[in-house]
C-alpha cells in the first residue's frame, strides 16, 4: 500500500517528506545511468538530521522523474537534476557506507 503521491517535477525532498508516516525502502538511481545503489531502509525525511539536510541538500533537491513500486513499501526512485556522484553519496551514506561519526552527524 502506497502512502504517497507522484507529482511531475517534485523534489526528492518533497517525496520523503510524504513518507514520514510511514518509511519506505528506497533504491535510488540517476536518471542517466544505471547503476543501482544501496537500499536506503525505511527511508524518510525525519532520518535526517539538520546536518544531514544540509549536507544532502543537492541530492534531496533532484526531480523526482518516476517511481517504481516494487512490493510493500519499496519502491525505486529515478531522480535528475545534479551529478551522479550525489545520488550514490546519499545512498551509500545511509546504508552506513561512511564513517561512524560522520553518519551519527547526518542522520538519526
Amino acid at each position: 500500500m502506497t502512502n504517497w503521491t507522484f507529482i511531475q517535477g517534485m523534489k526528492f525532498r518533497a517525496l520523503l517528506e510524504q513518507l514520514r508516516d510511514n518509511p519506505h525502502d528506497v533504491d535510488l538511481l540517476h536518471d542517466d545511468h544505471y547503476d543501482v545503489y544501496p537500499t536506503m531502509a525505511d527511508l524518510s525525511i525525519d532520518d535526517f538530521t539538520d546536518a544531514g539536510l544540509e549536507r544532502f541538500k543537492t541530492a534531496l533537491d533532484m526531480e523526482v522523474v518516476y517511481i517504481q513500486p516494487k512490493g510493500g513499501t519499496w519502491i525505486m526512485v529515478s531522480v535528475k537534476g545534479a551529478p551522479l556522484i550525489h545520488v550514490k553519496e546519499i545512498a551509500q551514506s545511509h546504508a552506513g557506507y561512511c564513517d561512524a561519526g560522520d553518519y551519527d552527524k547526518w542522520f538519526k
